[in-house]
């Protein structure tokens, strides 16, 4: 981090000139690699010691991977592929497919999402933010330790996950501003992006409950 303050006050028509993430060609290429990888794989010979639904797993798996480290489609659509794929190559029922969607974990994650964006629309986070620039001024190093600080105290009421998401929809406007997106971060963003988190796991431990035997 170069800079000492943040500058909130950048145009926003510097984030209508970045470039799309997702080129139609580059998508095509990528999509048809991916294919290529399954059928390679789904065509060599099944080694010994798996099982016939492990091989088509593989097959599976191996193009999803790719898809996910190449970012050729957003993650959401691939996941929803890798199931997809499971039940059209037999790999287990659609019940047991689908089954971990449904799982515990995944349900809390999608709710705490969901929550986050509730306060965002309502307009929650820009007042929080406008409440920590107001104590905290924009000094890279007071906002820090600002953020932070706020981060573990309220990860002592709250869940620490919702924290996180509720901190990171307020100081998304201020990356708007700058200019910055998820296709053209800088040292900055990333530092905030992983300071909010870790400071409010450190006060996750308040929340913690564990069960006595």
């Amino acid at each position: 981090m170069t800079d000492h303050n943040i500058n909130p006050d950048v145009p926003h028509e510097v984030i209508e000139e970045q470039p799309s993430g997702y080129n139609g060609k580059v998508v095509i290429i990528k999509l048809l690699i991916a294919i290529a990888l399954g059928l390679i794989v789904y065509a060599l010979p099944t080694p010994k010691d798996l099982a016939p639904e492990g091989h088509r797993l593989a097959a599976v798996l191996i193009p999803v991977i790719f898809l996910w480290v190449s970012e050729a489609i957003p993650i959401g659509i691939t996941a929803l592929l890798a199931t997809a794929g499971m039940i059209a190559f037999k790999v287990t029922s659609t019940r047991e497919a689908w089954a971990p969607y449904a799982n515990q974990a995944v349900m809390f994650v999608m709710m705490i999402i969901m929550f986050g964006v509730v306060l965002n629309e309502v307009g929650l986070a820009k007042r929080l933010l406008f409440w920590i620039l107001r104590f905290a001024g924009t000094n890279v190093k007071k906002l820090s330790f600002f953020i932070a600080v706020s981060c573990t105290l309220l990860a002592t009421i709250f869940h620490d996950a919702t924290v996180t998401i509720i901190m990171i929809f307020a100081i998304l406007p201020i990356f708007a501003a700058m200019g910055i997106t998820a296709k053209n971060s800088n040292n900055l963003s990333k530092f905030f992006i992983i300071l909010i988190p870790l400071a409010s796991s450190a006060g996750g431990f308040g929340t913690d409950r564990k069960r006595v035997v």
